[in-house]
């Protein structure tokens, strides 16, 4: 009688080495492996002799300049924003005059929506008899 085997496949723990080995994950490797590309520096990876914030420090010229330049970009969104205002302005005149020159609602208030329609709320039910 041929003896066959206890199972039909190879199990991964069997001593046998048929079934295929994989190398263990790489985020399940136990031991300490930093990021490859990490936004933090680490200790002693700059250059020597600078101090905090050296060179890379915008001059003052540049800074006044920079601020000069967002002042007047303000300057000219706050010269906009009140244009647009007063095109806003001009376009409601122009609507309540058409709205009362035909006697329509200024700004309807209830978007066409009537209490009478739709559903019935539920009546309360009657109190209880006192006596």
């Amino acid at each position: 009688m041929e003896e066959l085997p206890a199972a039909p496949f190879p199990l991964p723990d069997s001593p046998s080495g048929a079934a295929p080995t994989h190398p263990p994950h790489s985020r399940r490797l136990q031991k300490y492996r930093p990021t490859q590309y990490s936004p933090w520096i680490l200790s002693g990876q700059g250059p020597d002799g600078e101090e905090e914030g050296g060179p890379s420090k915008p001059s003052e010229e540049a800074l006044t300049e920079e601020q000069r330049q967002a002042a007047e970009a303000a300057g000219k969104l706050l010269n906009r924003i009140e244009e647009l205002e007063r095109e806003l302005n001009d376009e409601e005149m122009r609507h309540r005059d058409h709205a009362t020159k035909y006697g329509l609602p200024l700004r309807p208030s209830d978007k066409g929506k009537d209490p009478n329609r739709g559903r019935q709320p539920a009546h309360l039910p009657l109190p209880p008899n006192q006596y």
